[in-house]
């Protein structure tokens, strides 16, 4: 387990101001997967397909790998579905982004 706090030479605990992060989010995920592709390409020789939302698969991968992760993506799909329609018949309104993104992290029990 990593801390996201730091104590300074004074004996203060600091944490990361991660603001500047949520504003850019989008952003930077999009800068990341575009360095990712340039190295795996420089590096490895990796080619990639059709960029489509700043996402690109690797060329070469068989359907029948890609299609494995397809079916874990519908399962998630299925059940954030699941998840919205409970909260919508609680609470009788759309969830907001934040209450979408606390039924997307996983439980703890």
């Amino acid at each position: 387990m990593i801390s996201a706090k730091v104590q300074t030479a004074d004996e203060r605990w600091l944490a990361l101001d991660a603001r500047f992060l949520k504003r850019h989010q989008r952003a930077l995920g999009g800068l990341y997967q575009s360095v990712l592709r340039a190295e795996l390409t420089h590096r490895y020789g990796a080619a990639f397909g059709s960029i489509v939302n700043c996402q690109a698969e690797i060329a070469g991968v068989p359907p029948e790998l890609l299609a494995v992760f397809s079916e874990r993506t519908a399962e998630i799909d299925t059940v954030m579905a699941d998840k919205v329609a409970d909260f919508y018949r609680r609470e009788r309104c759309e969830p907001t982004r934040q209450e979408l993104a606390a039924m997307q992290r996983p439980s703890c029990r």
